[in-house]
């Protein structure tokens, strides 16, 4: 359902070459038993007849009877290749193989490339190339099995070449408390990574036709000493037969965006849906509107700035099979219209789990239609500064291996993935984690957790958050915070000259200096207070320098002065006191006047921008007011600032 057509594709494509070479030996069969006893061919056909039904067992038994009247019948070592490939006994099927090639390798040339296959589903690479390459060569082979051999070989080649230079020290299974002999597949990891998401395929027995039944179930488990402790199922406030798997989350954590399958009043077969948690209850789920079609949608993922949303989908339009597609929020705030992501992620094959990194940037996801190790692998792909994606690019081995490589979460420092795979071989999917390599890592980021708050009442406040990159001023990021909570979520590059401004009308706005070389941490949590604009109130520039005992502004400065001439734009009643304020280095007489010059300076900035010079006075105050102690560089620097006071009530 969610993750379900990619064991069909498996199967699929190990089985159906094989369907097609029997029932083009059987068209052949009337020239090559003219010599043959009646007794022989029936024998065959039952042979045959027991391989349809699926009774193998009686098949093997009539294939060994043909084959003690003519141990050179082809066909009959072609059938039980056939079988034992089916039920997964490769060397007794390269052993079969390799007898028809023997007999006959003019009429069975395919058989080269179902050797080929074979090789290369065992990751055994270096043997599947000469079967391989011997099917392209043959006069008999059609040009579109010849491409989906030279397809092997890319394949077979760029996997024999990626076993000799692993790219990460090894991956690991998670324990025994999370891993079970259902199928498990990675959901999230939260910043601080002690908390693990995942859903798990649960089998609930067969129903009145004895089929099995399932259920996909999301459950939770939050580290304790360093271990993954029996996760607790998660519980959603709608019926739990409502299927619901492909969750992705918000790095926060209180934003789901899940698949629901069959759901009343669902478009498609499968149709994409978001919940958010109010306190501890998750919300009525809500469908992409503008989003879900008649077709299948599944595995949707939205960026952190909550502009681009990335999800799977088998609708028309794409490349061939399941494709990533993107879209971008409009300004009224819904989804605009869906693109494919194009060739440098989409194949004629099969694309889908998406996971886009907290950097909004670096994109990973799943895919068939590539060179790769076998099976599904993992790829990515980086989004430049002009909004394109790069060439996917295969995360190597052994981080994909000849197995499934589903999904990956990768942590918001980059210091650690999750995978999910079936490489143990058990017949179900587990969950796996690796240190990524420098080549695979994201971009490093910052997760800034913040409220915003009145300062007195402390209620929450929605307001204009913005982060600007200094000395440029450039905006990497805009956003409100909850308008119940005043609650919101940051994910900026770790760099110095960061600066964060918050904005409401009726409220003075603040600023701050957002990161500083000592921080290390990948997440940090502030708090915002804001004051209702008033007479006598103040706002302390925090982004606004000058030149080492001057009055010159830095080019650092202006992002932060043009955010005053934004409040005092909003704000077009007030009238204001440009206050200059320095540190007690030097004479008095010097800091008074130097104060003096540069509040005078921020004036003339002012006006030259269209606010009127009659709402602005400036005085200088020297280091008579100092914020801090005066014998440390942090205090002296505290004490170095510019200030505005309001003048008038508003």
């Amino acid at each position: 359902m969610f993750y379900s057509f990619v064991i069909k594709t498996k199967t699929l494509k190990t089985i159906r070459p094989l369907v097609l070479i029997v029932l083009w030996a059987v068209l052949w069969m009337p020239q090559v038993l003219l010599a043959q006893s009646n007794k022989m061919l029936k024998d065959f056909q039952k042979a045959e007849t027991a391989y349809q039904e699926q009774k193998y067992t009686d098949a093997l038994q009539w294939i060994e009877k043909v084959l003690k009247k003519d141990e050179t019948f082809a066909p009959a070592y072609l059938l039980k290749a056939t079988i034992a490939s089916e039920q997964n006994q490769m060397p007794q099927a390269i052993d079969s193989y390799n007898k028809v090639l023997q007999l006959d390798s003019v009429h069975y040339t395919r058989i080269f490339y179902l050797l080929g296959n074979i090789y290369y589903q065992q990751g055994a690479y270096a043997e599947a190339l000469p079967f391989l390459k011997s099917f392209v060569q043959s006069s008999r082979a059609s040009e579109e099995s010849k491409a989906k051999a030279e397809f092997l070989i890319r394949s077979a080649a760029f996997a024999e070449k990626a076993l000799n230079h692993p790219v990460v020290d090894s991956v690991v299974s998670l324990p025994e408390s999370l891993n079970t002999s259902d199928n498990e597949y990675v959901n999230f990891v939260n910043p601080e990574q002690t908390v693990l998401i995942f859903t798990r395929k649960v089998f609930l027995g067969k129903d009145n036709q004895q089929r099995p039944v399932y259920r996909d179930e999301v459950f939770l488990s939050r580290k304790e000493k360093g271990t993954w402790p029996a996760p607790q199922r998660m519980r959603f406030p709608w019926p739990e037969q409502w299927n619901m798997g492909g969750v992705s989350f918000s790095p926060d954590g209180n934003t789901m965006y899940f698949t629901g399958c069959q759901w009343p009043g669902g478009r498609g077969s499968c149709d994409l849906y978001f919940s958010k948690k109010k306190g501890n209850e998750w919300q009525r789920p809500q469908p992409f509107y503008n989003i879900n079609t008649s077709r299948w949608e599944s595995q949707g993922v939205v960026s952190t700035d909550n502009r681009m949303l990335i999800f799977a989908s088998r609708r028309p339009g794409g490349k061939g099979g399941s494709d990533l597609w993107l879209s971008l929020r409009q300004k009224n705030g819904q989804w605009g219209q869906p693109v494919d992501m194009g060739d440098s992620i989409n194949t004629p094959g099969d694309e889908m789990a998406p996971f886009l990194h907290p950097d909004n940037r670096t994109l990973y996801f799943s895919s068939n239609g590539r060179p790769g190790m076998g099976g599904f692998d993992l790829y990515f792909s980086r989004k430049d500064k002009n909004g394109h994606w790069s060439k996917a690019q295969n995360l190597g081995y052994p981080v994909n291996t000849k197995s499934n490589e589903l999904n990956l979460v990768v942590a918001s420092d980059g210091s650690r993935a999750w995978l999910t795979s079936d490489r143990d071989r058990k017949g179900n999917y587990d969950l796996y984690t690796f240190i990524p390599d420098s080549t695979m890592r994201p971009q490093k980021v910052v997760l800034i957790r913040g409220v915003v708050l009145d300062r007195h009442s402390k209620q929450p406040l929605q307001a204009q958050i913005l982060v600007s990159r200094l000395p440029e001023g450039v905006v990497v990021d805009s956003l409100y915070s909850d308008p119940e909570s005043g609650r919101f979520l940051l994910s900026v590059p770790a760099e110095r000259n960061l600066s964060l401004h918050v904005f409401k009308k009726g409220y003075l706005f603040a600023s701050k200096h957002l990161l500083s070389e000592k921080q290390t941490d990948s997440t940090r949590q502030i708090t915002i207070l804001l004051d209702s604009v008033a007479k006598g109130k103040s706002i302390r520039l925090n982004n606004v320098y000058f030149e080492v005992d001057q009055a010159s502004l830095q080019p650092a400065a202006t992002p932060e002065l043009e955010k005053v001439v934004q409040f005092l734009k909003q704000h077009p009643a007030l009238r204001v006191e440009i206050e200059g304020h320095t540190d007690n280095t030097g004479s008095a007489a010097h800091n008074l006047k130097l104060s003096l010059e540069r509040a005078q300076t921020v004036y003339r900035y002012l006006v030259r921008q269209g606010i009127d010079g009659k709402r602005l006075t400036c005085k200088g105050y020297g280091n008579t007011r100092p914020v801090a102690d005066n014998t440390t560089e942090e205090g002296r620097a505290a004490n170095r600032r510019t200030e505005l006071k309001i003048l008038n009530e508003h």
